[in-house]
C-alpha cells in the first residue's frame, strides 16, 4: 500500500519563521591539551561568535575535584549551585573575559561541554590563554563547502512522514522504550484513517527502528530495506580511518522554516559529529552520504538552547573510510532537505 497523501497544515510543516538570524562564525579547529588544576581537557574547537567565544571541551577531572566520600561526580563539585567552574580568558589584542562551563558528564569523572566567555575574543587573535596558560590556534582555513536546497515529495505521503519519524528516533539506546513516539504517531494516523494498521511496511519500520535503536556493535536481525540496510551495516562495522577536525562555517537555506548553522566536523576513528546552531529548533533527520557509497544516519545531541534558537550536534556511528573526497551532510525535513558538500581530501589525517 502507497500511504495517503497527508495533508499537512502550514503550522505543521513549517515552524514560525526564525526569530534568529544565523550567520557563520570563525572557527579555530583543535584538538588542543590543555593541562588545568582541576583537570586535563581537549579543546576540540573554539567558535568565535559575535558576542561572545565558545570553547568546545571534553576532558577528565582530577581527583581532588572530587568529594572526599565519592558519593558526588566531581563535576557537581566544581560546578554546583553555590560554586560554577569559571576560566579567565585572554587573547593576543588585550581582551579578558570570564568563561562559565555548561555542559555534562560521562563516567565517573569525564566531562562534555563548552566554556563561553562572557565577552568575545578577537577573530584574528593567534592565541588564547587560560588562566594563564596560553595555547596556540591554528590558521583558519575552512572547508570550502558548497550548499543547496533539494524539495522532496510534496505533499509527504503519511507512511513517508512515518519514515522520517524513524529517522529522528533512531538512536542507540540501552533501554528500549516500553512505548515509543512512532507507535503514538501511528496510533493517531489510524484514527484518521490516514494509514491501514495492517500494512506490512509498519512492521518494516518497527524492525529499522528496533535495529536503531541496538548498541552499536550488537547483531541486527535483517533484510532491511534501503538506505536502512545501509546505514545499520555502517554503524555495526569496525572502525573508520579519519581524525581531525574541520571548520565548516556555513548557514544553510532554511529546510522546512529551520536555518542550520554548520560549525565544525570532528572525526574519531568510531564517528564524526557535525555541530550547529538551530534557528528554530525543529525537528531534522541527520542524513549524510560520501562518494565512496557510504550512507549515514546521525542522531541529535542537545548542546543548549530554546525552541527559537539551539545549539546541537549530529554524532555518526562508524566513522569515515580513508579514501572518502566528498561528504555530503544533508539536514532532512519533511519535504525539503539541504545539501551541503564538504571537500574531504588532505583536510583530515588517516589513522
Amino acid at each position: 500500500m502507497v500511504g495517503r497523501e497527508l495533508k499537512f497544515g502550514a503550522s505543521q510543516i513549517r515552524p514560525r519563521p526564525a526569530p534568529v538570524e544565523l550567520r557563520p562564525v570563525t572557527i579555530a579547529c583543535g584538538p588542543i591539551e590543555v593541562p588545568m588544576p582541576w583537570g586535563d581537557i581537549t579543546i576540540r574547537f573554539v567558535r568565535f561568535e559575535h558576542t561572545r567565544t565558545v570553547l568546545s571541551i571534553t576532558g577528565r577531572l582530577s581527583a581532588s575535584s572530587s568529594s572526599e566520600s565519592g558519593r558526588h561526580h566531581p563535576l557537581r563539585e566544581i560546578n554546583g549551585p553555590r560554586r560554577r567552574l569559571t576560566v579567565v580568558v585572554a587573547d593576543d589584542r588585550g581582551t579578558t573575559s570570564q568563561a562559565h562551563f555548561s555542559g555534562g558528564g560521562r563516567g565517573e569523572d569525564e566531562i562534555d561541554g563548552q566554556l563561553a566567555t562572557i565577552a568575545p575574543m578577537s577573530t584574528d587573535t593567534a592565541w588564547l590563554e587560560l588562566d594563564g596558560r596560553r595555547i596556540e590556534l591554528r590558521a583558519h582555513e575552512p572547508a570550502d563547502a558548497e550548499v543547496h536546497l533539494e524539495k522532496l515529495a510534496t505533499p509527504p505521503t503519511a507512511l513517508a512522514y512515518l519514515w522520517h519519524k524513524v529517522a529522528i528516533l533512531g538512536r542507540p539506546l540501552r533501554h528500549q522504550p516500553l512505548m515509543s513516539g512512532l507507535e503514538a504517531t501511528i496510533a493517531a494516523l489510524v484514527a484518521i484513517d490516514a494509514i491501514d494498521a495492517e500494512d506490512p511496511e509498519l512492521d518494516a519500520m518497527r524492525r529499522v527502528l528496533g535495529a536503531l535503536w541496538n548498541i552499536p556493535g550488537t547483531e541486527a536481525h535483517g533484510p532491511f530495506p534501503e538506505p536502512w540496510s545501509s546505514v545499520l551495516v555502517r554503524r555495526a562495522r569496525g572502525n573508520g580511518a579519519m581524525c581531525g577536525t574541520l571548520s565548516l562555517e556555513v548557514v544553510t537555506p532554511a529546510v522546512d522554516g529551520i536555518s542550520v548553522c554548520a560549525h565544525a566536523l570532528e572525526a574519531t576513528p568510531e564517528r564524526f559529529v557535525i555541530e550547529m546552531e538551530l534557528a528554530p529548533d525543529g525537528p531534522l533527520a541527520w542524513w549524510a552520504e560520501d562518494d565512496r557509497g557510504g550512507v549515514y544516519l546521525g542522531y541529535g545531541e542537545g548542546i543548549e538552547g530554546s525552541p527559537e534558537h539551539s545549539s546541537t550536534r549530529a554524532v555518526f556511528l562508524g566513522g569515515l573510510d580513508a579514501d572518502v573526497e566528498e561528504l555530503r551532510f544533508m539536514p532532512t525535513g519533511i519535504t525539503e532537505r539541504a545539501l551541503l558538500r564538504i571537500p574531504m581530501r588532505g583536510r583530515l589525517r588517516s589513522t
